[in-house]
């Protein structure tokens, strides 16, 4: 049902808005090109090939880390529990994302709050 839900969403703004409603959602971070205000360790390579024209494969490949690291955490810490494995994959996605601001950083401390208190709960016998 929740497959059908997101697929109809998609298909509604995709005929609504048409091109820009994918270029801006999806193609958007792609193409990407920020390079200022930017905490990602690919900052400086970014800044340095900003205008050069193998500048659009490196920042395609700035995404093989980010997602690698992501299925991995996922893979191999599912059996550890959700809010474990979430924040870990979190962690991950924010540490290497290409274009990783100020407010991507203070967005991830929600869910570094919640896994400090199941780790509390867990660490004093709380939570089971």
């Amino acid at each position: 049902m929740k497959t059908l839900s997101v697929h109809s969403h998609f298909v509604w703004k995709t005929l609504r808005y048409g091109d820009e409603f994918i270029h801006e959602t999806y193609l958007y971070h792609i193409i990407r090109k920020d390079h200022r205000h930017n905490f990602s360790p690919y900052f400086y390579h970014m800044y340095l090939g900003y205008y050069s024209p193998s500048g659009a494969l490196s920042r395609l490949l700035a995404f093989v880390p980010q997602f690698g690291s992501v299925i991995a955490i996922g893979l191999v810490f599912w059996k550890v529990g959700l809010i474990e494995t979430v924040f870990l994959q979190t962690f991950a996605f924010v540490a290497f994302n290409k274009v990783c601001t100020s407010q991507v950083i203070h967005s991830s401390f929600s869910i570094i709050a919640i896994e400090c208190f199941v780790i509390y709960c867990s660490s004093n016998d709380i939570v089971g």
